[in-house]
């Protein structure tokens, strides 16, 4: 009788049971159902602002109302917030002239002035001065505003310029204003009402600011002559603090 070598009796050993436990095995199951999911992990911490960005709003903001004709023929009526400023305390300033005399002037930005930056700047100006008459108050205005305006999805650059002396003041009214010199808050309400000629829509157009604002009181030298600016002077101010600004 002839005997099998080990190894390939080892060898058909394991064949053997390989095909027994293939045939044995059954049909897979389904998968089991997902496990509960994890607790969410704790919030990490809020990032700084940008450099400069509680400085730049710190000292107040306006609130515009702008309603009026797009060049296209369309109505509009848009609500725009001007709540950033510039180093240059000349356009957050009060200043008198005497004790019946004083005057604000105050610009605002739109958008954070940052260093690549190439356009003109999106800004609301507003001057106010006061003074008194036989005991009565009288009031001069001006306010100037560049922006975009977008309405139906399309948009134009609008810029506006108007003083209340250039129509005699019929169209400014002060709704309300106050001033707090122990702690810097001028608050006003204005509605003014800008002819097609003095904006660029080509219509008449109505504005109304809600300012509340920090001023600084302007201290005269012997050698200043700070007073009411002219808009040239005004347009001057603004771009000569929004360059600088770039610089840094």
């Amino acid at each position: 009788m002839k005997f099998l070598n080990p190894t390939t009796y080892l060898s058909i050993l394991f064949i053997s049971m390989a095909t027994i436990f293939s045939a044995c095995e059954g049909d897979q199951g389904e998968p089991g159902p997902a496990g509960a999911q994890g607790e969410q992990g704790t919030k990490g911490d809020k990032g700084d602002a940008g450099e400069g960005f509680e400085d730049a709003t710190s000292l107040g903001n306006i609130k515009v109302t702008v309603e009026g004709i797009d060049p296209k023929g369309n109505t509009f009526s848009k609500q725009l917030d001007f709540k950033y400023s510039l180093p240059d305390l000349d356009l957050s300033s009060v200043y008198f002239d005497g004790e019946t005399e004083k005057g604000f002037n105050v610009a605002r930005f739109s958008h954070p002035i940052v260093a690549n930056y190439e356009s003109d700047p999106d800004v609301l100006y507003y001057n106010l001065y006061e003074w008194e008459v036989e005991g009565s108050k009288e009031y001069d205005q001006y306010v100037s505003i560049n922006t975009t305006i977008s309405n139906n999805l399309k948009y134009f650059y609008f810029e506006a310029s108007f003083g209340e002396w250039y129509l005699e003041g019929e169209d400014f009214d002060i709704t309300s204003y106050t001033y707090n010199p122990e702690t810097g808050v001028f608050t006003f309400t204005v509605n003014v009402t800008i002819p097609a000629e003095y904006n660029n829509s080509g219509s008449e157009v109505t504005l109304k600011l809600e300012g509340n604002v920090i001023v600084y009181e302007y201290v005269q030298s012997e050698s200043d002559d700070f007073g009411r600016m002219s808009k040239e002077q005004v347009k001057e101010k603004i771009m000569t603090a929004f360059k600088n600004a770039l610089k840094k």
